[in-house]
């Protein structure tokens, strides 16, 4: 497909401000473009070509906004993370206890991830072929994630004192586990919406982070 049609086909339920304001300029149809290339070529057959005939833009313009397909590639990236953690963080305002804020994160990030698989495969999987400077951006996305994981944590054994300490490696091994879910899930090219995963998660973070039980 050689027109920016190509980038309206993914389902866009709930959250799709997102995209609606990155079509508004080239170099966010750019980002759409890279994205969606990334997500059915893979990255390193996606070309500077691929991206301008997906964003219906001209090459001169491609590079007034980026330096290579890389540079587009991270600002993809980078938005799409803004995006997902601003949803989360909006998710969490006024809601009360930790079990509340864990339910309101997660189903977000479900639901946005589910909303543009384009993004999602491009910031979850395809982001390993792309270089140390993305995989750098990846290890900030998972310490940002842990961080939250311990917030969450010490909310609970606030909550109830009898909750066990947990440990850094503990938080990282949950964060870890999740990821790894929703890649695999990703990958198998399932028809099951990622938020069919949601109580199993939730089950498996409780179980993990709010345990009575030392082991």
């Amino acid at each position: 497909m050689s027109t920016s049609a190509a980038i309206e086909v993914l389902p866009r339920p709930r959250f799709s401000n997102t995209r609606e304001e990155l079509r508004a300029s080239q170099r966010g149809r750019l980002i759409c473009a890279i994205a969606d290339s990334v997500a059915a070529k893979g990255y390193a057959a996606t070309s500077v070509a691929d991206v301008i005939a997906l964003a219906g833009v001209s090459r001169k313009t491609f590079y007034e906004h980026f330096g290579d397909k890389e540079d587009c590639f991270l600002a993809a990236y980078d938005e799409g993370a803004k995006a997902t953690y601003d949803a989360m963080v909006e998710a969490a305002e006024g809601r009360d206890g930790w079990r509340a804020i864990l339910d309101a994160v997660l189903t977000t990030w479900l639901e946005f991830l589910q909303a543009d698989l384009a993004f999602t495969r491009a910031y979850m999987i395809e982001f390993w072929a792309a270089g140390d400077a993305a995989r750098e951006r990846w290890k900030l996305r998972r310490d940002r994630t842990g961080e939250l994981m311990k917030t969450l944590h010490k909310l609970a054994r606030k909550e109830d004192p009898s909750i066990v300490r947990v440990s850094d490696t503990v938080v990282a091994a949950v964060v870890g586990g999740v990821n790894r879910v929703l890649i695999s899930h990703v990958l198998s090219g399932s028809r099951k919406p990622l938020i069919e995963l949601k109580p199993e998660l939730l089950r498996f973070i409780k179980l993990t982070l709010a345990s009575h039980e030392e082991s």
